[in-house]
């Protein structure tokens, strides 16, 4: 069989290669032709995306291979892969296949067929089939990645004088092909306070969200930052990957007493 074994996080691609050898006497010419003949599918009914499986032929020494150099999707339709020589003599090929799922694939088990067929117009050869197997498992992929232009976190530098205005910014990347929907929550431990325990009133730490391709920003126009936990963004219904921006802009009160201020921002995913 074809068993590209299973896709993960680490490993998001996969190789394989199919031998041909022929033996022949015929004393005419054959060509082999491939295609896909069954989906690659998984029991829920969800099918490999188009695309998402190349290949490439080498070798055929005495004929001429067809489908060289530049991988080419394989289809339902038949491929030609090989001629024989006029004698229709024996010869090797070699078919490498690769496997690129997108990363929205759905996760599952995925299974389907793909036949070769041999075909001669001599009296001595009767057209043949063979089916072979082919096999993928997606594992569940379900994360969150946060990217803050400080790298570490939300910074906004040193004020010195009052009104002073700075924004960061915070890139939310959430990787999912589990299709399910899902939410992407805030959660704030409590107001920016210095060590003597002052700290910035809310309506001076702001937020909203940007660059959204798909689902739902909670808050789109500028609005107080709330402590405690609250949703961001809610996925389509297939639970779609995502990235989107969280844009944060902290302006100081005169009034603010001097001291470094603080707090702690945390990101979670969870399904619905």
């Amino acid at each position: 069989d074809l068993n590209f074994g299973k896709i993960t996080k680490d490993r998001p691609n996969a190789t394989e290669a199919i031998a041909i050898h022929v033996e022949s006497n015929i004393g005419s010419p054959y060509k082999i032709t491939q295609q896909m003949a069954d989906a690659i599918s998984a029991s829920d009914g969800a099918s490999l995306e188009d695309g998402s499986v190349t290949f490439a032929v080498t070798g055929g020494s005495n004929g001429t291979a067809k489908m060289t150099g530049s991988p080419s999707r394989i289809s339902e339709a038949p491929a030609l892969l090989y001629i024989s020589n006029d004698k229709g003599g024996g010869d090797d090929l070699q078919v490498q296949y690769s496997l690129n799922p997108s990363l929205k694939q759905k996760a599952g088990i995925y299974a389907g067929n793909i036949s070769f067929k041999i075909e001669s117009s001599s009296a001595f050869f009767s057209n043949q089939v063979f089916n072979i197997p082919v096999y993928v498992e997606i594992e569940s992929v379900f994360y969150l990645d946060v990217e803050a232009d400080q790298g570490s976190g939300l910074h906004f530098g040193t004020y010195r004088t009052g009104e002073e205005k700075q924004d960061s910014r915070v890139v939310l990347t959430v990787h999912s092909n589990v299709g399910e929907p899902y939410q992407v929550s805030q959660i704030v431990s409590r107001k920016l306070t210095n060590q003597e325990g002052a700290f910035i009133p809310k309506q001076h730490f702001t937020f909203f969200g940007s660059e959204a391709q798909t689902g739902l920003l909670t808050v789109m126009s500028s609005k107080e930052v709330p402590e405690g936990e609250s949703v961001v963004f809610t996925s389509n219904k297939t639970g779609s990957p995502e990235k989107f921006i969280l844009n944060y802009t902290l302006t100081v009160p005169k009034e603010a007493k001097s001291g470094s201020y603080s707090s702690d921002i945390k990101y979670s995913i969870t399904t619905l």
